[in-house]
């Protein structure tokens, strides 16, 4: 028989996959070699590091990873063991997308900032850095976008009016990160911004990371920050993460464990792709899973359509307000000198999913 091992925090991961194997779940963190040797599918998330060290001399012959970055996968090592590899690339967009639009809200209330007159620098415009440019398009929030492909979409999208970095980091009041973590190529990411850019950013401006971590060097944020140097900071992704920085963690204004892209919907749709694409692997029939139980604990809120951009936020932090998520991860580190991983973790594996509200489909009635 099929020997699964996945991720435990993959929602319904039992559920979904029992028909095509023995599922053997556990924190995706203590996931090791060991406890890979003899299976045949490793089903992931972004915190187990997927290399030759995990897999050397094991039976894996599929991985899937229900992500939409990759930068925790040996993707070379995989296709020179002839290892099948699948992702979920932008199946929490939208999930993403409604976490940023939150913490401009937040933003705005706790500033007195009228968002009408605002700014917002998009760097990245991948799916999600798109998807938060049409949000904002269609809430009247001007956007300047930074990204060296400079991707144009075949879709019904305003002028996207592309500058370069430092020109956004001192143009915007508000700057959202969209972009994937690279070390190589001619346009890493790694640290893009950094101890030499910081001061471009616009004094007490908001810095929104919501992508990767170490796209920000957070150990010389911090530092900046304690100079006196005012900035409203809003992370859910960490560098060196779950060993958060914690003089860092203490100047955000909005700080989550890693949730963006947490929503109930978002998660069983990740779940869904990844079995459809093992099943189609195993050339298996697709199970369909009946979740009518599943939802029944959500109510869905719904905003008014055709209201002013200030009424449209207040509805965003009726939907989702993640002050709320805010508070529950300062809570755990609240007097406490040394990181906690396994409090960090247990805040991810646990966490109370909010129901996507799908603000465009509201907005566009």
């Amino acid at each position: 028989m099929l020997t699964i091992v996945a991720d435990n925090n993959i929602s319904l991961v039992n559920e979904y996959f029992s028909n095509l194997g023995n599922v053997i779940a556990k924190p995706g963190r203590e996931i090791t070699s060991n406890d890979v040797k003899n299976a045949d599918v490793l089903l992931v998330r972004s915190i187990t590091k997927v290399d030759k060290t995990l897999l050397n001399n094991t039976n894996i012959k599929f991985v899937g990873s229900v992500t939409s970055g990759i930068d925790h996968i040996d993707v070379d090592y995989l296709k020179a063991h002839d290892i099948q590899f699948a992702s979920t690339k932008g199946f929490n967009a939208v999930s993403v997308v409604e976490y940023v639009l939150s913490s401009i809200a937040s933003f705005a209330s706790n500033n007195k900032v009228d968002l009408s007159n605002c700014t917002v620098g998009i760097i990245g415009v991948g799916n999600i850095g798109c998807r938060l440019h049409y949000a904002l398009y269609k809430l009247g929030i001007n956007t300047v976008l930074t990204d060296p492909a400079k991707p144009i979409y075949n879709c019904a999208l305003p002028t996207l009016n592309y500058i370069e970095l430092p020109e956004l980091l001192q143009k915007a009041d508000i700057i959202s990160l969209h972009c994937p973590l690279t070390t190589t190529g001619n346009h890493p990411t790694y640290h893009l911004l950094n101890r030499n850019n910081f001061a471009m950013i616009k004094s007490s401006g908001c810095l929104i990371n919501s992508s990767r971590g170490a796209v920000v060097d957070n150990t010389a944020l911090a530092q900046y920050l304690a100079m006196g140097n005012d900035l409203n900071l809003a992370f859910d992704v960490w560098e060196h993460e779950p060993n958060i920085n914690l003089n860092l963690l203490n100047k955000c204004q909005i700080a989550t464990p890693h949730i963006a892209g947490y929503s109930y919907d978002a998660k069983l749709l990740g779940t869904q792709v990844i079995y459809s694409k093992l099943a189609t692997y195993l050339e298996k029939p697709h199970n369909n899973i009946a979740l009518d139980n599943f939802w029944e604990q959500f109510t869905p809120t719904k905003l008014t359509n055709q209201q002013k951009i200030l009424d449209i936020f207040n509805g965003v932090s009726d939907c989702y307000n993640v002050t709320e998520d805010t508070k529950k991860l300062k809570n755990i580190f609240k007097n406490n000198t040394l990181n906690n991983k396994q409090q960090f973790d247990n805040l991810r594996h646990q966490y109370n999913s909010r129901h996507q509200f799908n603000l465009m489909k509201i907005i566009d009635n």
